[in-house]
């Protein structure tokens, strides 16, 4: 269940992450008919590669943040 847990937790943190760079990258793409597709495209490669690299936080480390006394 740990496993699942932080799962879950790197699925919402990447995503957060995502939607934040998204709107920070938005204003700069080219205003057209690209500017929907170039963006969407952005998400689609930003999400799966920050959880990619961040894979190893979904076990363990990033569950114990939420077991500590200032989360209480």
């Amino acid at each position: 269940m740990t496993r699942v847990f932080g799962w879950a937790l790197l699925m919402l943190f990447t995503g957060l992450a995502t939607a934040w760079l998204r709107g920070v990258v938005d204003p700069l793409l080219p205003p057209g008919d690209w500017h929907a597709m170039l963006s969407g495209l952005f998400a689609a490669v930003t999400w799966p590669s920050l959880t990619w690299s961040l894979r190893g936080f979904a076990s363990r480390h990033l569950v114990e943040l939420f077991s500590l006394p200032w989360w209480v």
